[in-house]
């Protein structure tokens, strides 16, 4: 197999499929917000933006035609609130490690109960999670003239995209 690495550009395709899917991932988490993509109000919401969409880190090519790439969906999960208090504040963080240890497949407590994921979606296409990693831990990216702050956690999707390449 011959592998290349450098300058593979986008699974264009690919990102439309991971975007739905970590949508709908993160939807099945137990809180009573719902989980936006790319959408925020002024004041306040929850939600997801992809960083630069979906990058092909690697790809193999057997003498068949048959392709394996590896590829990274950078993310950020942004919750937007004006807390008042430091105790708010310290919440709003743990809340964002405790998604970003669930989407690593830990187990975590939410409202007294223990819950892990069982695993992660199925993708079409040839396509499959194979890890999400948290980036950075919680952390205040933004404060608003209005007093609302922008608490973010950074997270990496990792993928395997098989496909035969026909010329």
């Amino acid at each position: 197999m011959s592998e290349k690495q450098k300058n593979l550009g986008y699974d264009v395709d690919g990102e439309e499929v991971i975007t739905n899917a970590l949508w709908e991932l993160l939807s099945e988490f137990p809180i009573d917000k719902a989980i936006g993509f790319s959408n925020l109000a002024k004041d306040g919401g929850f939600s997801f933006y992809p960083i630069s969409g979906a990058a092909i880190d690697s790809e193999k090519e057997d003498i068949c035609g048959n392709v394996t790439q590896i590829c990274q969906y950078p993310f950020v999960i942004v919750y937007r609130n004006s807390p008042k208090l430091d105790k708010q504040k310290i919440r709003i963080k743990e809340l964002l490690d405790t998604i970003g240890k669930w989407l690593e497949g830990q187990s975590v407590t939410v409202n007294g109960e223990k819950i892990s994921l069982a695993e992660y979606p199925k993708l079409s296409d040839g396509r499959k999670i194979i890890s999400i990693r948290r980036v950075t831990p919680a952390f205040v990216d933004e404060t608003a003239e209005n007093g609302s702050q922008d608490w973010i956690i950074q997270m990496n999707l990792k993928y395997r995209n098989t496909f035969e390449r026909t010329f």
